[in-house]
């Protein structure tokens, strides 16, 4: 019967329905399922998310057609008989059955997707051998569920026939249909993979083969060792430090080594260590979490050779901070340990970074050009035949700008407009004699008059002043003048078209990727200090930012993804512009609601204490707002485990709140420090505040209030084992949260009835919760969510007895863990996937997960979870105590 149903799949003419339409049908199918219940009511969402994962990779046209025909063959058995006979138990283990099928393909579809997040497209054969296998089991699936279905006492075997000559033709047309209609769609599907194309290589680069030829041997005799090279390029601004950290990125032997492993980032916009890693973590398309600097050095661990360029490190290094600069020096000694990782910095200055054994120490400080490759760079740049007069001219021209780089490209682009050299030797003496009335010489103030130089030429050559206005601006925003941005400035010039190719024409911005306008960091520099924006084109920036901050989503929602998109290519100038404006403004109202909007993004993606550390210094006289912002701080510090700093931010944060009357944030600072006492194992002190506060909170009818102190009850009494008691509070919770649609929080307490509901041996029931916890994650984009959910549902399959599925679930979760740099979440995981091995009898593996979980509970002085894995090493080494007795008895045996 199955076989003729496939022969009449095949048969079946092909119809013209889009893939869009058969998701649109698949979404109506939901309310088929009223009334029924699970696993029944579920599989259409399940369907649609193994939709969604296949639309993401590239797996064969057929696969995915015979998967989904497999797929609603499935449904249309369960919509028909489910109803009438979800009480038959060989029925529902069928179901069951099909269903971790099912959802055994979304976890390795997303294990297929984690294995390759970098510049890479998952492998449509590796797609395509799992759609094989999971079709294979899906089939075998649906012949046991008919068998199941004729010998159902409330079916006969009519009926069942019947059943099928129906299901024929809606299999055909949903097998053709996919099949016909994935051609159509694949051209608009989602790439898994990010493709980050670093900077090309510099046009016109002479003079530097030999620095570039001894770099590179030292790399790629390094790469191979767990040692691999750490190479400083060091040297005044405009001395060529970015152009000759691009040759050797695109060095021929250096592209081989490392093909597409090789990652160029500028930190110029970074504000501190954690915006640089919020940054890689963005261009290595891993998940950025609350310890992000933790993720990025983890993920980096667990990949193959990498080339990465940290460009102008100096913004963060040498920053005035010695919080900052402590910080970065720390996480830039993480990345100089990772075994995997060849390191390139470029940094203004003669400096290194201390604690880095650097492979060339000796040989970092780059010198300017040699007075050929200053010729030859001016000759191919300027295009511009000279007699020997001009030549004359030129020679003097480049030793009195010390042959620098910047300021022989900048010269020589002016000699693209017809500016000889004898004219730009003049100019160039009377500019320097002006500026060493104020400036030092040297090698900077050669780059200072070739700067000064072509903006001068810039003005004469403009009928106004357009073109430095929109210098100045330029100047603001490390990240460059992105065109969206350039858009809302039009109604602020005259003609803005006509400023911005000035600006291109003289060489003093550059053209990005996305049409965004980019100065040179030494430009950029000199422009801010003598070229200062005007007050209404800083007006129209603030207004432009202080909109950005508004729209930065400061809860996770529905939209979150979406609003985060909107915001985060405009995010490094954000967060550099309200530093700049924090640094050289009275606090306003707008500036204080813009920093407290951005740090909230912040905390929800990646805690950075920048913005809020600096803004707290000029708050003294402004208790509201210092109060506010230090209660914010504490927040941040709970969220990078900063537990006891953070418990000291929210008493200051409740007197400053109690100094000025404020009761009601003095009893959100209450809870928090509740959360505080929770984190460092003080259960019965967090129980006792908490009490107090949720006390206070039913005083002021604060429902809010009152709903985060059930959900946090609940979390102590988990951790306490009174089950009932948790429940309790977080079925409460529960019920706000979906009422008024929450989300996320929803989830969150679902997730800990699941945890509940498993110690309880209650698999049905937590099933359900983590389902719907799970979808719920799914829709907000909640990855870490997701991957809880996913360990869960591997605590679950193993105590089910399900080994295989619960092992591919712990391994995915366990991966997305590391990304996320989830400390807790991975100790749980190690634990679990320790309690699998002891299920399996393989005593050496489980002994060797559960002292790894136990070293990181200790680190989370998390006891009772210590004590746990102390009986699971027990069992391991009762384990492997009978398997040796079992191994000397058979040696006897056998004697």
């Amino acid at each position: 019967m199955l076989i003729n149903l496939k022969a009449h799949r095949l048969e079946t003419n092909r119809l013209d329905v889009r893939y869009d339409g058969l998701k649109a049908v698949i979404l109506g199918m939901v309310n088929i399922t009223d009334g029924l219940p699970w696993p029944l009511k579920a599989v259409p969402q399940t369907v649609l998310q193994v939709i969604y994962q296949l639309e993401n990779g590239k797996a064969g046209t057929a696969h995915i057609a015979r998967l989904l025909g497999e797929i609603m063959s499935w449904w249309e058995l369960v919509a028909k008989f489910g109803k009438q006979d979800s009480n038959n138990e060989q029925l529902r283990e069928e179901v069951e059955t099909f269903f971790g099928n099912v959802h055994g393909i979304l976890i390795r579809l997303h294990v297929l997707q984690a294995v390759h997040p970098i510049k890479q497209f998952i492998a449509g054969t590796s797609i395509d051998s799992v759609l094989e296998e999971e079709t294979a089991k899906l089939s075998t699936s649906t012949a046991r569920f008919l068998l199941a279905q004729v010998l159902s006492t409330s079916n006969t075997a009519e009926r069942t026939i019947a059943l099928v000559t129906e299901v024929q033709s809606t299999l055909a047309t949903v097998a053709t249909a996919v099949e016909s209609a994935i051609s159509t769609s694949t051209s608009s599907a989602v790439n898994v993979g990010i493709s980050v194309v670093p900077p090309a290589r510099p046009r016109f680069f002479y003079g530097r083969s030999q620095s570039v030829r001894v770099i590179v041997d030292a790399i790629l005799k390094l790469c191979p060792t767990d040692s691999p090279a750490r190479i400083a390029i060091l040297g005044a601004g405009g001395i060529g430090k970015t152009s000759l950290s691009l040759a050797i990125l695109h060095d021929p032997e250096i592209a081989s080594a490392f093909d597409t492993r090789r990652f160029f980032l500028s930190c110029e916009s970074c504000a501190d260590a954690n915006a640089v890693a919020v940054a890689l973590a963005k261009l290595f398309s891993i998940a950025i979490s609350p310890d992000v600097v933790a993720a990025v050095s983890s993920y980096l661990t667990s990949q193959q050779c990498t080339f990465l360029i940290l460009d102008n490190v100096e913004t963060v290094w040498l920053a005035t901070d010695s919080r900052i600069r402590n910080q970065f020096e720390q996480f830039l000694g993480q990345l100089a340990f990772i075994p995997t990782l060849t390191l390139v910095i470029t940094s203004r200055g003669m400096v290194l970074p201390p604690n880095i054994s650097w492979s060339n120490e000796t040989e970092s400080v780059l010198e300017p050009f040699d007075l050929e490759a200053a010729r030859a760079t001016f000759i191919a740049v300027a295009r511009d035949p000279m007699d020997d007069a001009e030549n004359n001219a030129l020679t003097e021209l480049l030793q009195a700008v010390d042959c620098m780089p910047l300021a022989v490209a900048l010269l020589a682009r002016l000699g693209q407009r017809h500016n000889r050299p004898s004219a730009l030797l003049e100019r160039w003496k009377l500019s320097r004699t002006a500026m060493l009335q104020t400036h030092s010489s040297g090698r900077d103030a050669s780059v200072a008059v070739s700067i000064s130089i072509s903006i001068d030429l810039l003005c004469s050559a403009s009928s106004d002043e357009e073109p430095l206005h929109l210098l100045s601006i330029c100047a603001q925003l490390p990240d460059g003048l992105r065109m969206p941005t350039f858009e809302l400035l039009e109604p602020y010039f005259q003609n803005l078209g006509i400023a911005r190719q000035a600006v291109i024409d003289y060489a003093l911005v550059t053209v990005g990727d996305a049409d965004e306008l980019k100065m040179l960091s030494p430009v950029r520099h000199f422009v801010d200090v003598n070229y200062p924006v005007t007050a209404d084109h800083l007006a129209a920036l603030r207004r432009i930012y202080f909109n950005i901050a508004a729209m930065a989503p400061q809860q996770p929602a529905d939209d979150f993804t979406l609003r985060s998109a909107q915001i985060t290519p405009e995010y490094g100038n954000l967060s550099s512009f309200l530093l700049r404006l924090i640094q050289t403004e009275q606090p306003s109202q707008e500036l204080f609601d813009s920093v407290l909007a951005t740090s909230q993004y912040s905390f929800l993606i990646a805690p950075s204490l920048t913005l809020l550390e600096t803004l707290r210094t000029s708050l003294s006289d402004q208790p509201a707002w210092l109060s506010a912002c230090v209660f914010r701080i504490g927040r941040m510090k709970c969220a990078l485990s900063e537990v006891a700093e953070a418990a000291a931010s929210f008493q200051d944060a409740q007197d400053l709140y109690e100094s000025i009357g404020d009761s009601h944030m003095s009893t959100w600072c209450a809870s928090w420090l509740a959360e505080c006492l929770r984190l460092q194992g003080m259960h019965d002190a967090a129980e006792l505040q908490l009490i107090a506060v949720l006390n206070a909170f039913v005083s002021a009818k604060n429902e809010l209030g009152i709903t985060c102190c059930n959900r946090e009850l609940g979390r102590i009494y988990i951790d306490c084992g009174r089950y009932e008691e948790a429940t309790h509070h977080l079925v409460a919770a529960l019920e706000f949260y979906e009422e008024r649609k929450m989300q996320f929080y929803a989830a969150q307490c679902r997730n800990f009835l699941a945890t509940i509901h498993l110690f309880q041996n209650d698999y049905i029931a937590a099933e359900n919760e983590l389902h719907a916890a799970r979808l719920a994650f799914e829709n907000l984009g909640d990855r870490l969510g997701v991957a809880i959910c996913t360990g869960a549902f591997g605590r679950l399959s193993r105590l089910k007895q399900n080994y295989e599925l619960a092992e591919t679930q712990l391994l995915a979760a366990q991966h997305i863990f590391k990304q996320f740099s989830s400390p807790t979440s991975h100790a749980f995981t190690l634990y679990e996937l320790g309690m699998l091995r002891l299920d399996q009898q393989r005593s050496q593996d489980a002994r060797d997960f559960l002292y790894s979980a136990q070293t990181a509970f200790t680190r989370l002085n998390d006891l009772v979870w210590v004590n746990y894995c102390d009986l699971g090493l027990a069992r391991a080494r009762k384990q492997l105590q009978d398997g040796d007795s079992a191994e000397s008895a058979s040696t006897v045996s056998t004697s």
